[in-house]
């Protein structure tokens, strides 16, 4: 089931937009927050006959062009995780990126709120993860870093 939803997936990623531009880079966002709003994976995302039982899979329209997303619907809610830029070292071009993906997002979605929490990983003490917030539906986008094996990630999440 998984390769049958995923080669779907893929089959109809050949008509991809150009995602550096700011409009259609926006559109993509809001399809992929539409869908975890309403917990649905739509045609634009992916063609699935059955969006109740859904495995991971990597969205059709994509926010980064590192192709590390990933989508699912899990326990009946659609989310949404990309790693949005990776770095050998926490130094100030992390820092650069991180504040560069939250404003990239903020502008998309200016109407809705801000808060800034402790990062989850306690030995990462100079940042804060931005939760935005819909406060209608209670969807959030939550924008982090996270240190991998290889170093650092700024990660971006949508639920």
């Amino acid at each position: 089931m998984l390769c049958f939803i995923v080669s779907n997936c893929l089959a109809v990623s050949a008509q991809k937009s150009n995602i550096n531009s700011d409009s259609i880079w926006c559109d993509h966002l809001n399809e992929i927050i539409k869908c975890a709003s309403t917990d649905i994976i739509s045609d634009r995302i992916c063609h699935v006959q059955d969006s109740d039982a859904i495995a991971t899979f990597v969205p059709v329209l994509t926010l980064t062009d590192r192709k590390q997303e990933i989508m699912n619907k899990q326990y009946g809610k659609v989310t949404y995780t990309a790693i949005c830029y990776t770095s050998a070292k926490q130094d100030e071009t992390l820092t650069e990126q991180y504040e560069k993906w939250y404003f990239k997002v903020k502008k998309c979605i200016d109407a809705w709120g801000v808060a800034r929490l402790d990062n989850e990983d306690k030995s990462l003490p100079n940042f804060k993860d931005y939760f935005i917030t819909n406060d209608e539906d209670e969807t959030t986008v939550r924008l982090d870093i996270v240190r991998t094996d290889k170093g650092y990630s700024v990660r971006l999440r949508i639920f």
